[in-house]
């Protein structure tokens, strides 16, 4: 478990920044103390100290804002992992056909289109009471009749003239 090990790392750092924070403050204490007893020496000394605390100091926060940035880097990248197993989790949801969920609209479009059909064939002119609808009068001419039906056809006229 990397987060807790960083978060044990983020205290132990925490502390011993506090810790030679203090070390500072004493030394410069120390400092002022030993010049205002008169001891250079001592207080040159103290000083020094002072310095390799603060060049403690700069290492811890350099160390502290290296694992800061590693565990920022390793929560964006937790956060990509998840987004991309969310993705994949919706990607094998999905219905394998891809017109599958349009299956609903397409009927809906459908019966629709039938509605309309019907409705254009109910909104069309009525027909008159008196108005037959007849068949289609052919744009060609007939073909000639054999003699022997043309007879036929003359007797039948004949017949039906004299009715």
């Amino acid at each position: 478990m990397m987060y807790t090990h960083s978060y044990v790392a983020s205290s132990f750092l925490y502390l011993s920044e506090e810790h030679t924070l203090r070390k500072i403050d004493i030394m410069i204490s120390d400092a002022k103390a030993r010049m205002a007893k008169g001891d250079k020496k001592g207080a040159l000394y103290a000083m020094k100290r002072k310095k390799l605390h603060e060049t403690e100091l700069d290492k811890i926060q350099n160390v502290k804002m290296t694992l800061e940035t590693q565990v920022d880097d390793l929560m964006d990248d937790i956060r990509e992992e998840m987004e991309m197993a969310n993705e994949i989790s919706e990607a094998i949801g999905q219905p394998v056909d891809p017109f599958a969920n349009d299956e609903d609209e397409l009927l809906a479009e459908l019966e629709q289109m039938g509605a309309d059909d019907l409705e254009a064939e109910l909104l069309k002119a009525p027909i008159a009471k008196n108005e037959f609808l007849l068949p289609s009068v052919p744009d060609q001419e007939l073909p000639d009749l054999n003699n022997a039906e043309a007879e036929e056809m003359k007797k039948l006229e004949a017949e039906l003239a004299g009715l």
